[in-house]
């Protein structure tokens, strides 16, 4: 495999974009068609310490794609390290990097049962914490031996762990606490990476690939369980003229995601025009004292959606983080291991960069091109 590295998103891939004949999973951009990727983003040097401001790179493929201003801004505000944003499909990172990952995970985790008045709980924090400190001995040994008994129990381990934070994203899912539920649900994302980041880095592609489209499949009605709740089931409140044009048009690109529909306006628009002269749905959402849980005051001063959409936006954002870095390790392998000593040729000129690099499938770029001519 061929690959270059650019600053800049080349004008084949933002039309293949804007045309619909690639797709972007996450950080990674795709043939519509066959799902063979073209490129994908990695971080460079000074965004590993949190200094990146502008990240024009991924704005630019964020907006190549359509994406409403109001997301863009929303994602690439918390896009730095140590923010909501999960960055994992950005091929591998150097180990001090996974070091920090893992303690900050530790940390979140902890915060997050802490806050959790069940009987279970505090057990639960210290077996992900142990499962943890065995994917960071391991990752540190440089004993082939030690590395070889060990890796048993931290697959074994890291795979209880992810099963325990399932669970209890439905429990926080069952009693309303959707904050905790969002942040389980990062917590998983993470973790899982890890786990696939260990086997890959044993050499064990093929245990990675499957365990990364596993817990994609059991994550994926959690998350679209919490977006749901989030953005409520009354279509028609978006509609509505205190509602501003930016956030109609957030919350429809969440339900075309939430549907899988690409016809926006058949499938959704239409389905909630249904209720926009129904008097009694009118009543219910305007007229009444509650707007479900929300007083219509309270809707109209400080309008609950403008805190939950960019809150949606991300949780679908890091699940489709998740399931870039899976087609990632699906499609290319053992190639995909050895760009960390590719990209050694290009450390220098990365190492000083504030923003995302496109690492590019030559190969595919060509492919694109030709298709395109």
């Amino acid at each position: 495999m061929k690959i270059n590295v650019t600053f800049d998103v080349p004008a084949a891939i933002a039309n293949g974009l804007a045309n619909g004949s690639l797709e972007r999973v996450g950080g990674v951009i795709v043939f519509a068609d066959n799902k063979r990727i073209v490129a994908w983003l990695q971080e460079s040097g000074n965004m590993s310490s949190g200094a990146a401001k502008g990240f024009t790179l991924f704005s630019t493929l964020l907006a190549a794609v359509g994406t409403n201003a109001g997301t863009v801004e929303t994602l690439t505000s918390v896009v730095h390290v140590g923010a909501d944003f999960l960055d994992l499909a950005v091929t591998f990172y150097a180990l001090e990097k996974i070091n920090r990952r893992i303690d900050s995970l530790q940390d979140q985790i902890s915060a997050v049962y802490d806050r959790l008045v069940k009987e279970y709980a505090k057990k639960r924090s210290a077996s992900i914490k142990f499962a943890l400190d065995q994917a960071d001995s391991f990752l540190n040994s440089n004993s082939i031996e030690k590395r070889r008994g060990m890796y048993p129990l931290v697959e074994r381990d890291l795979g209880k762990a992810v099963t325990y934070l399932l669970e209890d994203i439905e429990h926080c899912l069952d009693e309303n606490r959707l904050s905790e539920a969002g942040q389980f649900i990062d917590s998983a994302i993470l973790l899982s990476w890890v786990a696939a980041f260990c086997m890959v880095d044993f050499g064990h592609d093929d245990d990675a690939s499957y365990q990364l489209q596993k817990i994609t499949t059991d994550l994926e009605p959690r998350v679209r369980r919490l977006v749901r709740r989030l953005v409520g089931k009354n279509s028609a409140l978006y509609f509505h003229k205190s509602v501003s044009d930016d956030y109609l048009d957030r919350y429809i690109q969440i339900r075309a995601w939430l549907d899988d529909y690409a016809n926006v306006w058949e499938h959704v628009v239409k389905k909630a025009r249904k209720g926009f002269w129904n008097k009694k749905v009118t009543r219910a959402l305007f007229e009444t004292k509650y707007i479900g849980l929300h007083k219509y005051a309270e809707l109209r001063r400080k309008p609950f959606y403008m805190e939950n959409i960019p809150r949606a936006e991300r949780v679908i954002e890091n699940f489709q983080r998740l399931e870039g870095y899976a087609l990632q390790i699906e499609s290319l392998g053992k190639p995909y291991r050895d760009y960390r000593v590719i990209s050694e040729l290009a450390a220098v000129r990365l190492a000083d960069h504030d923003d995302y690099v496109l690492v590019i499938d030559e190969e595919m770029l060509a492919r694109l091109e030709r298709l395109s001519a």
